[in-house]
């Protein structure tokens, strides 16, 4: 028998998740859904299109839950199936197999999803300011790069729209810290160490 390699959310290592239990990042990603779901359809609103972007997909696990969550019209996903990555190294993916699993766990979505093989600073212009309602950073983990993303795309997102991550946790000690620059304390952080910021711009 085959066997299955880990993944970083569906089949997680509890090694690697940094929780002591595999099963976190998957359940972590159910409670984010089910939050956005009811925040969303609790504000009183007009618009005919919500609007999201992923900074880092991978696999497409997560993108996967969220799309089928039914609250976006249209989910542009940054990722650029390139560059060193360590859980590619550590569980024996190439580049190539995690982007026909990506292709896999998104095939029921494709009317929404627009990849875009780029890194995420390098496509920032492609999107105009207030347009977007929810952005979900998981990229890079470094300080730099996380601070750099979040004030790359915080602009993009509309007043009460959602800017999160993943991986404000104590083995990321850059993504804590830019966060709480950028942004100060999250909102919420769900069982998955996915934090969650609101914008609101009338109390600036």
């Amino acid at each position: 028998m085959k066997k299955i390699r880990p993944t970083l959310r569906n089949k997680a290592n509890k090694n690697w998740s940094g929780h002591g239990t595999a099963n976190i990042q998957y359940l972590g990603m159910c409670d984010l859904c089910a939050w956005l779901y009811f925040y969303f359809n609790s504000r009183p609103t007009n618009e005919t299109l919500n609007i999201a972007i992923e900074i880092g997909s991978h696999m497409g696990e997560g993108l996967q839950m969220l799309a089928s969550t039914g609250l976006f019209n249209k989910i542009h996903v940054i990722e650029p199936f390139k560059g060193e990555e360590e859980f590619n190294e550590m569980f024996g993916w190439s580049w190539d197999e995690v982007r026909s699993e990506w292709e896999l766990n998104t095939r029921h979505f494709k009317d929404i999803i627009k990849l875009h093989e780029s890194y995420s600073y390098e496509i920032a212009n492609n999107f105009i300011d207030g347009t977007i309602n929810f952005i979900y950073i998981d990229g890079e983990h470094s300080y730099e790069a996380v601070k750099r993303d979040i004030e790359l795309y915080l602009p993009k997102i509309k007043n009460g729209g959602i800017i999160a991550g993943h991986d404000y946790h104590e083995n990321w000690p850059g993504v804590i810290k830019a966060v709480e620059e950028v942004l100060g304390k999250p909102n919420h952080v769900h069982r998955d160490s996915t934090w969650v910021h609101k914008v609101d711009r009338n109390n600036v």
